[in-house]
């Protein structure tokens, strides 16, 4: 009975936690493009489409509880250069139990990340991120790009 009881609770957390992945998902899309600014120099846009009343937060979000996106490189010889701009409408808002202003963007925002890289054809890695609703935010999430290097 015991036994039972684990492997039912196991599947139960399980099944939860791939609603929360699967809800993750679909509440936005991303579309990354390296576009070639010098022989070995390059702007990664990664652009985030979100769902309406959905939000994912600046890379300063105004507190340290928020997870900002981030941009990771899988290839050693793909290295950032300063920070991330960002392109879109950015929305500063006091929320109560917070004592700065909240960073968040609605709808659509493109991050562009300037690199230095070595032969790559392609740019892989990692965006990390998490989104919020008015009512909840989602588990923080990541998502692999591939993108080709044009």
């Amino acid at each position: 009975m015991n036994k039972f009881i684990i492997t039912l609770s196991f599947v139960l957390v399980s099944l939860g936690l791939s609603a929360q992945a699967n809800a993750n998902t679909s509440q936005i899309k991303w579309t990354v493009v390296v576009k070639k600014t010098g022989p070995n120099t390059a702007d990664v846009a990664f652009k985030a489409t979100l769902a309406p009343t959905w939000h994912i937060w600046s890379q300063d979000p105004g507190d340290e509880m928020l997870i900002p996106p981030t941009f990771t490189f899988k290839d050693k010889d793909v290295v950032a250069v300063g920070k991330a701009r960002e392109i879109g409408k950015k929305i500063s808002k006091a929320e109560e139990g917070f004592k700065n202003k909240l960073n968040y963007y609605e709808g659509t925002v493109v991050f562009v990340q300037k690199v230095k890289f070595g032969k790559q054809k392609s740019i892989a890695g990692t965006i990390g991120y998490q989104i919020c609703d008015p009512k909840r935010c989602l588990p923080p999430t990541d998502f692999e790009f591939n993108a080709a290097v044009k």
